[in-house]
């Protein structure tokens, strides 16, 4: 593929994550379940669902519009999901948005995001400061400090 036709692709796919991300921040649900620390697993089956049906609805995008592979985003989503939820997050998420793939054929694409999601989780479980997650950033590193 082209270097250019990669740089426009990876510029679509940021403006559907801006899109999505913008329309569900309006949601004081939505806004609720994403700042809590401990949640239920009703809690987490409604952050998956929030988080993975626009994400489904552009893999099913993606698979009806062959030129449109920017609106799947379910890698991206499933260890978003695993690192704000953790493992079930991730892993519920990942077969919410392989199931379309799966249909169609893709037999490799929902075991890769439930993978991805569950050890995106894991990670979460294993970090000894959880206020780490969101305080992220490129520039930030607590080994520059010491």
């Amino acid at each position: 593929m082209e270097p250019r036709l990669i740089l426009i692709n990876l510029l679509v796919k940021l403006g559907v994550a801006a899109a999505v991300s913008s329309s569900l921040v309006r949601a004081k649900e939505f806004k609720s379940l994403l700042f809590r620390e401990e949640r239920t697993f009703r809690q987490k089956v409604y952050l998956v669902l929030w988080f993975g049906l626009p994400i489904m609805i552009g893999v099913w995008i993606r698979i009806f519009q062959k030129s449109f592979l920017a609106g799947d985003l379910s890698f991206e989503t499933a260890l978003l999901l695993g690192v704000i939820g953790g493992r079930w997050c991730g892993s519920l998420g990942g077969v919410l948005m392989g199931l379309p793939a799966l249909l169609h054929g893709e037999w490799a694409a929902m075991p890769f995001d439930v993978l991805s999601g569950f050890l995106a989780g894991q990670l979460r479980t294993m970090n000894v400061d959880k206020d780490d997650i969101w305080s992220f950033s490129p520039s930030s590193t607590k080994a520059s400090s010491a």
